[in-house]
C-alpha cells in the first residue's frame, strides 16, 4: 500500500471528511480511512488564515460559516491510494447519477485533484 500527497483547500478537505465519515467497505479499506482521517485535521490557524466568519444565530439557533479558500490556501494531505480511489469513485458515481448541486462546488476541484 502506497501513499500519495494531494494539495487540498479547506472546502475540499471538509467535503472529503464528510465522505470518509460515511465510508462503507471492507475492513481493510476502513482501516486505511481511519488512518488517513487525522491528516485532514483543520486547526484554528487554518480557519484564521481563511478568514472564517460565523454568522449570528438565527431564530432556530443555526449559524452559517463562511471562509475564503484562496486566502486559506492548499494544505498537503497524504492519503493511501486506496482511500483517494474510494473518494474519487464515490464522486464520479454521484456525477454519473446527476446528484451534484451547487453545494457540491468543492467536489469539482476535488475530482480534478484526485484524478
Amino acid at each position: 500500500m502506497s501513499n500519495k500527497t494531494y494539495n487540498l483547500n479547506l472546502s475540499e478537505r471538509i467535503y472529503a471528511i464528510g465522505m470518509l465519515n460515511e465510508a462503507k467497505g471492507t475492513h481493510e479499506l476502513l482501516a486505511l480511512v481511519y488512518k488517513d482521517l487525522p491528516n485532514f485535521t483543520i486547526l484554528d490557524e487554518d480557519w484564521e488564515k481563511a478568514e472564517r466568519k460565523v454568522s449570528e444565530p438565527d431564530k432556530e439557533g443555526n449559524v452559517t460559516w463562511t471562509w475564503n479558500d484562496e486566502k486559506g490556501g492548499d494544505k498537503p494531505i497524504e492519503l493511501h491510494k486506496e482511500v483517494a480511489k474510494y473518494i474519487l469513485e464515490k464522486l464520479e458515481d454521484k456525477s454519473k447519477k446527476g446528484e451534484f448541486t451547487l453545494k457540491d462546488r468543492a467536489a469539482i476541484s476535488l475530482i480534478e485533484k484526485l484524478s
